[in-house]
């Protein structure tokens, strides 16, 4: 602890206790078996109910972001039905870490393959400073645009720590700040929110860019 190589190590293998977990415990369980139906009931099991345990996620997550619960769909809607479930288990982490990479182009935890695989979370962090820094000074040096307003305030925003009791409240005051260093910031959320419903027939009780719940206004 605390040398570079201990520090290198440990961002390699933050938020990776999850996958090493399974592979130590449940499927050594799983294969110690008697029988393939003993091994099928052990691990539908574990599926189903770190499926389950992703639905309550999403719900609290949809609900902590402003959005109202997604619909969970029925024998009516079958379409409906299959996302949700679908993203249930992914978000419960019955197919580990891999099944988030079957179904998005980023993790649970908001990195992409290369971070989680190789680097960790810390990396990411390191790459989107030098994007912050590094890269706008070569667009400027370039004669191009930079965003360096918006992407100090992406920066700062994804580097808060995120409670759930208040992070309606903390997605409210960044919004009011993009809004503020950004004129097409609006056309944004707005975008996002049609694509929300478009997705998932998911409105939202706080809105993007709103500094008051809608039931306030």
């Amino acid at each position: 602890a605390g040398t570079v190589a201990g520090q290198l190590i440990r961002s390699f293998m933050n938020l990776k206790s999850f996958p090493i977990t399974l592979m130590t415990t449940h499927i050594p369980r799983i294969m110690a078996q008697s029988t393939m139906a003993d091994r099928v009931a052990y691990g539908g099991t574990m599926v189903a109910a770190t499926t389950l345990l992703g639905a309550v996620a999403m719900h609290a997550k949809d609900i902590a972001s402003g959005r109202e619960p997604r619909d969970m769909g029925g024998p009516d809607d079958l379409e409906t039905m299959g996302k949700f479930w679908g993203g249930a288990l992914v978000q419960g982490g019955g197919l580990g870490i891999m099944g988030d990479f079957l179904f998005a182009d980023q993790n649970r935890f908001g990195g992409g393959a290369t971070e989680t695989f190789l680097g960790g979370p810390t990396f990411q962090i390191i790459d989107d400073a030098f994007k912050l820094t590094l890269g706008n000074a070569q667009q400027l040096v370039t004669g191009k645009d930079t965003d360096f307003p918006v992407e100090l305030l992406k920066f700062v925003e994804s580097n808060t720590p995120s409670i759930w009791q208040i992070q309606p409240i903390k997605n409210a005051m960044f919004d009011q700040m993009e809004l503020m260093v950004d004129p097409s910031m609006q056309k944004k959320m707005n975008r996002a929110r049609r694509k929300r419903m478009r997705d998932y027939s998911q409105d939202y009780w706080w809105a993007p860019g709103e500094a008051t719940p809608e039931f306030m206004q």
